[in-house]
């Protein structure tokens, strides 16, 4: 249940607020040792050289959030789902809140850094929950619907609201919107699900093409790594998302005076902005459209420079349909990204908007790929080897490949566990044996 108790936004000034944030700071630097064999427990990761300000305790990290595995699944206030931020990886939220407030509340069960709460769709205008993060490269709010669990308490949904997902064939929906630290290339941005250990049992191997071949025929620039101890599939990030928009704005945003008055130099040449004022969006509920090429909030106007497609459909006078809008700007992005253009990049004088929604994952009595009435619903976990789902956007390296989050967040469902704390189990035997004496 919300604490209406709560005291919401604090002044940074407060001396509450200043023994919190020095008693977490203390926390944050100690090392967390796990005596349980089942969940692995690792050194916490340094926080961002800059945090947005942290108004509410329920914002803080708690000792699980730095569990390999999430609580057991008894614990989950969803069951059989739950949200946690990817465990030692760059994103940190800031806090929880209803999409029509600004204050963070505390939601009975949840916790900030251990167990996120998911939307229902069924959700009253404003009540829906959103959370606040941030990361090195980004800062902002998600939305996140999944069709048919439970509300994450009873004050968020009636019977005389609509159902986000009524008339729609998707069962899951992913809203972020928020502004970037660095001019990123558009180009180098990418999504998809990157594993920390090798992947499971594969279905047939005719399935496996046969889905690859759809996918393929979606987002052409698809990279799939299946092998080895960190299996990857990615795709470009603006390709990929089936809304995006860009709102810019007349001023970029402010930093603290912390920060010089070109931002703060992370130690190679650059700046970083964007950390400390972006108070999250109040407007993650209203529906979302691909914009018009020629509209302000549309990207083709940014690549039009670099790509004759975006150029001409910029220029074009009539009207398109919303498939023809969403297709032009993946096809242009997807061209650029095969050339690995360095432009256009993300602007940090700019508000983004990421949707994305799919209806072939199932979350019911186990996580499950609809494969469609000639192959069925497709187990996931023995596929992951028990690893979840990944909600995530990073920034690749051009040089090493390496992945540096924008956002990454776990989805877990209850089939996964076993496999996964079996997975776990094992690690734990391997670390011990191999340990000098």
């Amino acid at each position: 249940d919300v604490d209406d108790d709560d005291d919401g936004v604090h002044p940074a000034g407060d001396p509450a607020v200043a023994t919190l944030i020095a008693e977490v700071e203390r926390q944050l630097s100690r090392v967390y040792v796990s005596d349980d064999a089942d969940r692995g427990r690792a050194a916490p990761p340094a926080p961002p050289k800059r945090l947005l300000p942290i108004h509410s305790p329920h914002a803080y990290p708690c000792a699980e959030t730095y569990d390999q595995l999430p609580a057991p699944p008894s614990q989950w206030p969803q069951r059989p789902v739950v949200l946690r931020p990817t465990p030692n990886g760059d994103t940190v939220v800031r806090g929880i809140r209803r999409a029509g407030a600004v204050d963070y509340r505390r939601f009975g069960g949840f916790c900030a850094g251990c167990s996120l709460p998911l939307n229902t769709g069924g959700e009253a205008p404003g009540r829906s929950v959103v959370i606040d993060f941030e990361s090195e490269y980004f800062v902002g709010t998600l939305l996140m619907r999944i069709r048919g669990i439970a509300p994450p308490d009873s004050d968020a949904t009636g019977s005389a609201h609509p159902n986000y997902f009524d008339g729609k064939k998707r069962r899951f929906q992913a809203v972020v919107r928020g502004k970037f630290k660095k001019e990123l290339p558009m180009c180098e941005c990418v999504t998809g699900q990157a594993f920390d250990r090798p992947v499971g049992k594969m279905p047939a191997r005719w399935i496996v093409s046969s889905f690859l071949k759809f996918a393929t025929a979606l987002v052409p620039q698809m990279e799939v790594a299946i092998d080895g101890d960190n299996p990857r599939c990615l795709t470009p990030l603006v390709a990929t998302a089936h809304t995006v928009q860009a709102r810019q704005e007349t001023t970029q945003t402010q930093t603290t005076e912390e920060h010089t008055e070109d931002g703060e130099d992370d130690g190679r040449g650059e700046r970083s902005f964007n950390y400390d004022v972006y108070a999250g969006s109040v407007d993650m509920e209203a529906p979302l459209e691909e914009p018009h090429a020629s509209d302000r909030t549309s990207l083709l106007p940014h690549a039009a420079p670099h790509d004759p497609t975006a150029a001409t459909a910029v220029a074009a006078p009539t009207p398109t349909s919303l498939a023809s809008r969403q297709k032009t700007r993946k096809k242009v992005y997807n061209r650029l990204y095969a050339h690995r253009a360095a432009h256009p990049r993300f602007r940090l004088d700019t508000e983004y908007t990421f949707e994305f929604y799919q209806h072939l994952l199932l979350f019911d009595r186990t996580l499950a790929l609809d494969m469609g009435s000639l192959v069925g619903a497709v187990p996931l976990a023995p596929v992951t080897d028990g690893q979840p789902l990944k909600f995530m956007s990073a920034h690749r390296e051009p040089n090493t490949g390496a992945l540096n989050y924008l956002w990454s967040f776990d989805i877990w469902h209850e089939s996964l566990y076993d496999l996964a704390r079996h997975a776990e189990a094992q690690r734990r035997i391997k670390s011990t044996t191999e340990r000098p004496s």
